[in-house]
C-alpha cells in the first residue's frame, strides 16, 4: 500500500519543510557544472530548504532572480553560500534587490550582466502600512557583511538608501560600492534554466531535488505547484504558528494529469504518537454555515512520518466529488474515534481549486501569464 503513496509522501515532506512557501529553489547540473536557482519572494522556511539542497551539492553557483523578501532567511542563505564557497550570479537583464542582493554578496565569486539590476536599501518593518527603517535590521546586515569580510564602504553602500529606494550596483564601476564582482562576457550564459528542457537534473541528488515543486500560482495560504519528474499538480495550504495556527500544519491535494482520483493528505506537528505506515479509520466532514456534510463516511488513511518527526495521514478519493466539496464548503474536519483531530478553513479554496484544474488542463506545465 505504501508504494502508491511514495511520490506524494516525499512531496508532503518537501512542502512541510517550508510552512510559508516562498522562493523557488531548484538544483540543476549542466555540462558537468552544478547550479542552484533561487527565484521569487524570499520567505520563512526558504533557508531550511536551501540548506537541504546545498548539503548535497558541491562547487555550485547560485543563480539569483528575486525582488527580495524576509531578511533573516536571506542572511542565513548567504551564510550557507559562504560556508560552501559557492559563487553567485545575477543573469543579464535580471533583477536581484533588497534581501536578494544580500545573498548575492555572499558569493565566493560574484558576477552579473551588463543589464542586471542589483540594488540595496536599508532594512525596514511595516508599521501602519508604511516602511519604517529599523536599526536592528541594519545592525544585522552590518554584522553579516562584516562576517563576509566586506569593507566599511560596502556596509554603508548596502544600508544607506531609504526603504523606498535603492542604491544600484554599477556594472562598470565596482569601486563605488566597495563590492568586487565580474561582468558576464556572454549575456546569454545563464539564459537557460531548469524548465527550458536543455539541462539535466542530476538524479543522484535524491528525491528532494527531483520532487521539488515549481510554483504555478499562489494566493494567501493556497498554492498550486507543478513538478519536474511527474505530470502532476498539487494544491497545498500551509499554516505556521506565526500565522495564527495552534500548530504547524499542512493540507495537500495532489492529482496526476488525467487521473480520476486525487490524494488528500494532512500533517500536523501534534501527531507525535501515531504509528508509521499504518491504516487509520478517519471520517472527513465538510461544513458550511454550521451544517455538516457527512456523506464521505469513514475512510482508511495511511499514516506517514516526516523528517522532523511530525506525522500525517493520506488517502485517495474521487477527484470530481472531492473538488466539488472543496470548492463549495467552508471548513473541512477530520474525525477519528468520534474526536475531531484536525480541521482547516477553506476560505479561498474555490479559486485555488480552479487554478489546480487550470494546471491539470495544461498537462502540469508552467504557464506564461503574459501569453494569455
Amino acid at each position: 500500500m505504501r508504494n502508491w503513496f511514495g511520490f506524494w509522501l516525499s512531496l508532503v515532506a518537501t512542502f512541510y519543510a517550508s510552512p510559508v512557501l516562498g522562493a523557488e529553489i531548484a538544483t540543476e547540473r549542466r555540462d558537468g557544472v552544478n547550479w542552484i536557482h533561487l527565484r521569487g519572494k524570499i520567505e520563512a522556511g526558504d533557508a531550511m530548504h536551501f540548506q537541504r539542497l546545498a548539503i548535497k551539492t558541491e562547487s555550485a553557483t547560485v543563480v539569483l532572480e528575486s525582488n527580495g523578501g524576509a531578511l533573516e532567511p536571506a542572511l542565513k542563505i548567504g551564510e550557507i553560500i559562504r560556508l560552501k564557497e559557492f559563487g553567485t550570479v545575477v543573469p543579464d537583464g535580471v533583477t536581484c534587490v533588497s534581501s536578494c542582493a544580500l545573498i548575492w554578496v555572499a558569493g565566493s565569486s560574484r558576477s552579473l550582466g551588463q543589464n542586471s539590476r542589483v540594488g540595496f536599501h536599508a532594512s525596514y518593518t511595516l508599521q501602519d502600512g508604511r516602511h519604517q527603517e529599523t536599526g536592528l535590521g541594519n545592525a544585522l546586515i552590518g554584522r553579516y557583511l562584516t562576517l563576509l569580510n566586506m569593507p566599511q564602504k560596502a556596509i554603508v553602500f548596502a544600508t544607506s538608501a531609504s526603504p523606498s529606494s535603492f542604491r544600484w550596483i554599477d556594472p562598470t564601476d565596482s569601486y563605488e560600492s566597495g563590492i568586487s564582482f565580474t561582468v558576464l562576457s556572454d549575456p546569454d550564459e545563464f539564459a537557460k534554466t531548469p524548465e527550458s528542457g536543455t539541462s539535466q537534473i542530476d538524479e543522484s541528488e535524491g528525491a528532494d531535488s527531483l520532487l521539488l515543486p515549481r510554483f504555478h500560482w499562489k494566493k494567501g495560504q493556497w498554492q498550486v505547484a507543478t513538478h519536474r519528474k511527474r505530470t502532476a499538480c498539487t494544491l497545498v495550504a500551509a499554516f505556521a504558528q506565526e500565522q495564527g495556527a495552534a500548530n504547524k500544519s499542512l493540507l495537500l491535494f495532489g492529482r496526476d494529469v488525467g487521473a480520476d482520483r486525487m490524494l488528500l493528505a494532512f500533517a500536523n506537528e501534534k501527531f507525535r504518537s501515531i504509528g508509521e505506515g499504518e491504516e487509520y479509520e478517519i471520517e472527513m466532514i465538510f461544513e458550511t454555515d454550521g451544517t455538516a456534510d457527512r456523506g464521505w463516511g469513514v475512510a482508511k488513511f495511511l499514516s506517514f512520518t516526516l523528517d522532523d518527526g511530525s506525522r500525517g495521514f493520506g488517502a485517495y478519493f474521487n477527484a470530481a466529488k472531492l473538488g466539488k466539496d472543496l470548492s463549495e464548503e467552508q471548513t473541512i474536519n477530520f474525525v477519528h474515534a468520534n474526536e475531531v483531530i484536525d480541521g482547516y478553513p477553506l476560505t479561498g479554496a474555490s479559486e485555488a481549486y480552479a487554478q489546480l484544474n487550470r494546471c491539470l488542463r495544461g498537462g502540469g506545465a508552467l504557464e506564461d501569464p503574459f501569453a494569455r
